[in-house]
């Protein structure tokens, strides 16, 4: 009798831990969402290779973590563009400057989409993975 509840113990806590894998993947991935979105544009570099580091299985988590890489990853080329274009800029090139402000200026108007659908899906991660989902 006493080897029968030290077995359902047993698999009890093993189903815990396996529904707290999700919800724990899904608090790792939140908080560094988080961070990114929350740096200076200089830091954002060093976030991201951080989003990008963090372990993902479950499939749900895995999408929200890929949408905002979308987002910060082109977030981070058009800061990259823009300072391209001032050093150009600076350099006596005012049509190499126009063509990267422009695409500057495009690629931040796709990045701000992207990252609002990234803080949608966060919420969304969160709510599911805070009720137990």
């Amino acid at each position: 009798m006493a080897r029968a509840s030290l077995l359902g113990v047993l698999a009890l806590l093993a189903g815990c831990a396996k529904e707290a894998e999700p919800r724990s993947e899904a608090a790792h991935v939140g908080r560094a969402i988080d961070a990114l979105r929350d740096a200076d544009n200089a830091a954002k570099s060093a976030h991201l290779a951080r989003l990008r580091a963090t372990s993902c299985s479950v499939p749900d988590v895995c999408a929200v973590r890929s949408t905002c890489l979308s987002g910060y990853e082109l977030h981070a080329k058009a800061l990259h563009s823009l300072a391209t274009a001032m050093v150009a800029a600076a350099d006596g090139g005012p049509q190499s400057a126009a063509a990267l402000l422009d695409s500057a200026r495009s690629d931040l108007e796709r990045a701000r989409t992207l990252t609002q659908r990234c803080t949608e899906a966060q919420g969304e991660m969160v709510r599911k993975y805070r009720s137990g989902g």
